[in-house]
């Protein structure tokens, strides 16, 4: 298979032709771009999850592709150059990147959904990396939907496929997997046009507002995803120059309706 970019990490992936969930790996990686050369190599097989030679230890074979993904996205934090990595969706609004970032809950995909109905191309719906330059690249995965979720927006030539996956504590959920069509995604990195935190709930009082670069920095710092000194130095650049926002919301609407300015 030829490789992919994973952030800044080129990437392959082996599948062997026995493996029965073979094409639910490739719905899990076919929205990556491509990339001239990998430092990640991986090779799935019946009973066997291998990374750059090394065989991984798995509790039960059935849970290859979960962990397969979920170490995919650790490695490529990991790996990835110097620079803020958030946990963050990313959408291109008139040539630049619109970062949402928010506690789980906060509706990061319900706007990230409704925005790409609109017409916005998404970077990313789960991690972001931000260059002290303000530069912005999205690991462009699919998105993942718990049991109940709206997906009202879902049509075709969206699919939808069942998938267990691994929570951020180690354990396994049930959940959807929603494949976007290529023509969704903004591949490549685009200047930072507006960095939001978003809040979301009945008892907020509805804003879009600036935040001190103080301020900012701890609340959004809670959510980078690897804490070391060049994300600190990035992070502290990026607000310096191009500050950051709060948005609180009642509804989806409101959320819209505030983020407007931001839009045009």
């Amino acid at each position: 298979m030829s490789a992919f970019l994973a952030l800044t990490t080129g990437v392959t992936v082996d599948i062997d032709d026995a493996f029965v969930d073979a094409e639910l790996v490739r719905a899990l990686i076919c929205s990556y771009p491509p990339a001239e050369s990998s430092e990640l190599h991986y090779e799935l097989a019946p009973n066997r999850l291998v990374r750059n030679g090394e065989r991984m230890d798995l509790d039960d074979p059935r849970d290859i592709v979960p962990r397969f993904e979920i170490d995919l996205y650790g490695q490529c934090v990991a790996r990835a150059a110097p620079g803020w990595v958030l946990h963050a969706a990313a959408l291109a609004v008139n040539g630049g990147a619109l970062v949402l970032c928010g506690a789980s809950g906060a509706g990061k995909t319900t706007l990230t959904l409704a925005l790409t109905a609109r017409g916005f191309r998404m970077l990313t719906e789960e991690i972001v990396w931000i260059d002290r330059a303000g530069s912005v690249r999205g690991l462009p995965r699919v998105m993942h939907l718990p049991p109940g979720a709206k997906r009202e927006r879902v049509t075709n030539p969206w699919r939808t496929l069942p998938y267990r996956m691994v929570t951020r504590d180690g354990q396994l959920t049930e959940t959807t997997i929603m494949v976007p069509p290529q023509s969704v995604w903004h591949h490549g990195s685009l200047p930072l046009r507006a960095l939001v935190r978003m809040d979301h709930g009945p008892d907020w009082h509805r804003h879009l507002r600036t935040v001190p670069r103080h301020v900012a920095l701890r609340r959004l710092w809670d959510g980078s995803m690897r804490h070391d000194d060049s994300g600190l130095e990035a992070a502290v650049e990026v607000l310096r120059e191009h500050g950051s926002f709060e948005l609180a919301s009642t509804t989806e609407q409101e959320a819209l309706d505030l983020l407007e300015p931001l839009l045009k």
